[in-house]
């Protein structure tokens, strides 16, 4: 296919004794996703992830998803889950002028002692699958993770029929 380019910012927030950081990083897509915040801080969010996580699809290959998911769910996600200090949530989105939610990327049970581990996650839906587009953002997610969040060692797993998460993290070097 055609590759577009774009110059895309990663916008990643997370708390650091109590400031938040924001970081812009350049980053190469095919077409037209991009990694950037946190999910909820688009209106948009909680209806996204009830129409995109409603597909059996994609909630089968998720452990801690319920199906079917609801709007209950959601707004339990947004607003328990993503803010706990021992984690970390990123949006996968469309670029603009959509910047509709495609998918998220998570790291959970982060420990700031000596050994920095956290536990990753990470779904897409299923309109955006066999694109590349959640190799490419988790590849600068662990970049993130190892290089300026400091951790060593990061946890992550698949269910054993899931062939397309097995493949990111062969890719990936897991």
């Amino acid at each position: 296919g055609i590759f577009f380019y774009y110059i895309l910012y990663l916008f990643i927030y997370f708390i650091n004794t109590g400031t938040v950081l924001v970081q812009y990083i350049y980053i190469k897509f095919i077409m037209d996703l991009r990694l950037v915040d946190e999910p909820g801080s688009n209106d948009a969010d909680e209806s996204r992830l009830v129409a995109l996580l409603s597909d059996f699809n994609v909630t089968r290959w998720l452990s801690r998803v319920p199906y079917p998911y609801t709007h209950y769910d959601a707004s339990f996600y947004l607003r328990e889950l993503v803010p706990r200090p021992d984690a970390r949530h990123f949006a996968l989105r469309e670029v603009a002028p959509s910047n509709k939610l495609a998918g998220v990327i998570s790291l959970e049970n982060i420990t700031a002692n000596s050994s920095g581990s956290a536990s990753l996650g990470f779904w897409l839906g299923k309109p955006y699958w066999h694109r590349g587009y959640m190799t490419s953002a988790m590849r600068e997610l662990l970049r993130i993770a190892f290089d300026e969040i400091h951790l060593k060692v990061i946890h992550s797993s698949y269910m054993v029929d899931n062939v397309a998460s097995r493949r990111v993290h062969e890719k990936l070097g897991f």
